[in-house]
């Protein structure tokens, strides 16, 4: 197969934002009419060992891991097992959010969009703690974006695991709320771990299982999977963490540029291509919904 003409300007394109963004390397593939025109790697996936970065290398998505819960939702609602305009408390009712502003229930909806009302990140730290604390290079970032009392074990003990745990803690919590439902849109990443507990409450099978059978190998997507299933230890695998400047991940960078050492809880990992090759499938409504698509 000839290579484009284009390549030779495209791979110094990807060579000049490395060196820009001080990105120590990616995976890049291209796609037309759903086939692969293009991949490659770029530079070291562990700068320590000398591992260069290949189409085979598996990174953690980050955030987009919340496009897989709103599917997992998505399917749900077209079994007739859930609407989307259920209140939350129909699912999980020992929801209850501080000092509410409205008498009108939160929805599935709402915590999908991010329009619930809940401030931006008001109890993640408790969620990142139990990773945080087991940084290396934790005692760097004393100080700089962490509350005083992280490090105490009193604040330790209100770390959280799962959706169980956040559903206690904000029964608790004193945050303001922001507003009424539907009044604000506030990028919730608590929102997402409740919707994974309604996932689990309606499915009655663990996310990842969930995820697994009626999504990833669906769409044959066998390099896919989450830091609770050993895919960490994988040998392509690229960790979703920073360890100063010399282990600075290369996925999610703008979020990792203003909080690189903190880990986020339950990302998925796969490799880049994965996702493009199934995309005709979500398109055309094959494994969701045509609604969905």
């Amino acid at each position: 197969m000839n290579q484009p003409a284009w390549v030779p300007e495209f791979q110094a394109f990807n060579r000049e934002v490395m060196a820009e963004s001080e990105t120590p390397g990616l995976a890049v593939a291209v796609a037309l009419d759903g086939e692969t025109v293009y991949e490659d790697g770029y530079g070291l996936r562990d700068r320590e060992r000398g591992l260069p970065v290949t189409p085979e290398t598996i990174f953690g998505i980050g955030s987009l891991t919340k496009s897989f819960t709103t599917l997992s939702i998505m399917q749900l609602a077209d079994a007739g097992n859930l609407s989307v305009n259920d209140p939350v408390v129909k699912f999980l009712p020992e929801f209850r959010v501080p000092r509410p502003k409205s008498e009108a229930p939160i929805t599935l909806h709402h915590l999908m969009s991010h329009c619930s009302g809940l401030p931006e990140e008001p109890l993640l730290v408790h969620a990142r703690g139990p990773s945080m604390r087991r940084d290396p290079d934790i005692k760097k970032i004393r100080g700089q974006q962490l509350p005083s009392a992280f490090f105490t074990p009193e604040y330790a003990a209100k770390d959280i695991t799962n959706y169980n745990g956040l559903l206690a803690l904000l029964a608790e919590a004193s945050f303001e709320m922001l507003g009424p439902p539907e009044n604000h849109h506030s990028y919730s990443d608590e929102s997402f771990a409740l919707l994974q507990g309604v996932v689990e409450r309606v499915s009655g099978k663990p996310m990842v299982s969930y995820l697994r059978e009626n999504i990833w190998q669906p769409l044959g997507m066998e390099h896919t999977g989450t830091q609770a299933d050993g895919r960490e230890t994988r040998e392509h695998h690229q960790p979703l963490r920073a360890r100063g400047r010399r282990r600075v991940p290369v996925t999610s960078l703008a979020r990792h540029r203003r909080d690189r050492r903190q880990r986020r809880p339950g990302i998925q990992y796969r490799r880049p291509f994965a996702l493009h090759r199934g995309l005709p499938e979500f398109r055309h409504g094959k494994g969701c919904s045509r609604r969905v698509a």
